[in-house]
């Protein structure tokens, strides 16, 4: 039987990394630590796509030289800047009330 870290058994492991995740907070049931977690996964995905678009758009120019590269890099800074934070800290805040209501 195999082992991971400490001589866990694989099902001991994966209990303990389930505990940790999933733990219900103030007395909530474990479903609702999971549900919490999959919908923050789900928000944070949701939250990346600007990044993600800038990403498949730098892939498909693939620009070769440095002023190539510096142009399109400042154009991605400039109109990711503030949409991703924006995203990121109203994702944070849509799972931190998520976890924190009962």
């Amino acid at each position: 039987m195999a082992t991971y870290g400490v001589g866990l058994t694989s099902k001991q492991y994966f209990l303990t990394i389930s505990t940790v995740l999933f733990k219900p907070i103030r007395g909530q049931s474990a479903m609702k630590g999971l549900i919490v977690f999959v919908l923050g996964m789900v928000f944070l995905a949701l939250a990346l796509i600007p990044t993600w678009g800038y990403l498949l758009v730098y892939h498909l120019l693939s620009p070769e030289g440095f002023w190539q590269k510096f142009v399109i890099f400042g154009i991605g800074v400039y109109l990711l800047g503030g949409i991703q934070i924006i995203l990121l800290v109203l994702c944070v805040a849509l799972v931190w009330v998520m976890a924190t209501k009962g």
